[in-house]
């Protein structure tokens, strides 16, 4: 009942029409989502009986840039975009984009580490509480949910890849972040180009700041970057002031990692309504569930179901899916094509209050204060601005934050979301309210490393975003040596 009783305190929300008008007016779309079961796709192995459609792309955000990569460098291709039409948390932004690989790599989840964690599963290690905001770990193993197989392969490999990485970097590892590297300059110059064409950015790219009060925990992941290539550098008081919602009266370090960067509010209705007005007479979208792929040495044709529950045969000239949480079956196996284990954390967002003498002191201007980076601390706890706007002698600051990694559960530990809170309480200016609060689910495999395999793109976790524009050809190849991307 104790920890019903915390979860309660830290989890009561501020309703929405308690709020003033200026606050509801910049916040982003807040809607109710029920879970819903995810569509299987069929893959049917059949001779090719229709003439070539349009060049397909399904899916989320991996699928439309892979979609605006063609448009792009083929004047000729006729190119279709179909999205289920959920309004997904992901697309609601303030995602950062990061270079750096997944969690494999993080000191936070050494061999010693995750041993502790097994053991505070198993009631043979304390736990750590929640309000230990320099020693709590965000990392969460639910025993009596665990897939043992699933377990026992992911620690084999978790041991054998320590064996094997030099300094705790693999080859994987370094692919990983040049293919990444690519993405992100491939997402900035799109919004660069959606701009110029009178639109609103969807991606910024220059640093982002990893914070905390343990500078030796900075300092290693300073050199863990730099043994990676990521040009990192220590930051300044007076940076820290500037560009965070960080309290000044305390000692904490930064740490800037160079060519990260933060997602912008609804990325992909931007890019899409780029694309239509671009190549009006070579890109075609809508809403649509896809339930089969018809394959013939090569997918010649796809089912779709539509929102009226009607369904229809679509012929396409080439099919790229980026399924996200979606199964994928082959014909007469029930099986998946991967084997995944769910990861959960906290997606909250929240209005912080501040006093305009602050906005003009430590960021000279509003539009400085909407724009600063995105940011993130040891804990995983990611704080991206949304928006801002003045009301009276106050400004009022839209902030998702986001933190944890809950393996093998649908359903975010409570426990993050009571860390959050207190890193908040201790760290952060200003009287913050809590908006909303759910359950942000991704899927992992076993490394972690994206993979592209039957037509499909799969493995994102959670780097999706961060990965999602890298060019097609760099997932055949997974040394550094034979990457070859342009800069």
């Amino acid at each position: 009942m104790k920890h019903d009783f915390i979860y309660y305190k830290v989890a009561m929300m501020t309703p929405i029409e308690e709020l003033p008008a200026s606050m509801r007016a910049i916040l982003p779309e807040l809607k109710e989502e029920k879970p819903q079961n995810p569509t299987s796709i069929t893959i049917f192995q059949r001779k090719r009986d229709v003439e070539n459609g349009s060049h397909y792309f399904m899916g989320g955000l991996p699928a439309l840039m892979q979609a605006a990569r063609l448009l792009e460098d083929d004047p000729h291709a006729r190119v279709t975009y179909v999205n289920d039409g959920q309004i997904k948390k992901s697309s609601q932004s303030a995602h950062q984009g990061h270079v750096h690989p997944t969690e494999w790599t993080t000191p936070e989840l050494g061999v010693w580490q995750l041993t502790k964690l097994i053991l505070s599963s198993l009631h043979l290690y304390p736990d750590v509480p929640p309000e230990d905001v320099l020693n709590y770990s965000y990392v969460h193993f639910p025993l009596s949910k665990i897939k043992l197989s699933l377990f026992l392969r992911n620690i084999a490999f978790k041991l054998s890849r320590a064996c094997k990485a030099k300094r705790g970097i693999s080859s994987d590892d370094r692919w990983q972040c040049d293919a990444v590297r690519a993405s992100l300059a491939y997402h900035k110059a799109l919004s660069d180009k959606i701009v110029a064409a009178g639109g609103e950015p969807t991606f910024i790219s220059d640093w982002r700041l990893i914070w905390s009060a343990d500078k030796k925990g900075i300092d290693r992941k300073k050199a863990l970057w730099e043994d990676l290539g990521i040009k990192t550098e220590y930051v300044c008081r007076d940076e820290i002031l500037h560009e965070t919602l960080l309290r000044d009266d305390i000692p904490l370090y930064g740490l800037k990692v160079f060519g990260d960067g933060k997602f912008f509010a609804d990325v992909d209705k931007k890019i899409v309504a780029y694309l239509s007005k671009q190549y009006p007479e070579r890109f075609t979208t809508r809403t649509a569930t896809v339930t089969e792929v018809h394959v013939d040495k090569t997918p010649f044709a796809v089912r779709e179901l539509l929102s009226d529950r009607s369904s229809q045969q679509v012929a396409v000239a080439s099919f790229y899916g980026s399924t996200g949480h979606n199964q994928v079956f082959k014909k007469g196996c029930s099986k998946p094509l991967w084997d995944e284990v769910a990861v959960t954390g906290v997606s909250t967002i929240w209005v912080c209050t501040i006093p305009k003498k602050t906005v003009v002191e430590r960021y000279k201007t509003l539009e400085h204060l909407k724009n600063l980076v995105g940011a993130a601390n040891l804990t995983n706890l990611h704080t991206t601005i949304w928006n801002a706007v003045e009301d009276g002698e106050m400004v009022h600051i839209v902030v998702r934050a986001t933190e944890g990694a809950n393996f093998n559960s649908p359903l975010a530990d409570p426990r993050d979301l009571a860390n959050m809170r207190a890193n908040i309480n201790r760290f952060f200016i200003g009287n913050w309210k809590l908006i909303t609060a759910g359950s942000c689910v991704r899927k992992t495999t076993t490394s972690n490393v994206p993979e592209f395999t039957e037509n499909f793109i799969h493995g994102l976790s959670g780097i999706g975003f961060s990965f999602s524009a890298a060019p097609k050809e760099i997932f055949k190849k997974k040394t550094v040596g034979e990457l070859n991307i342009e800069k």
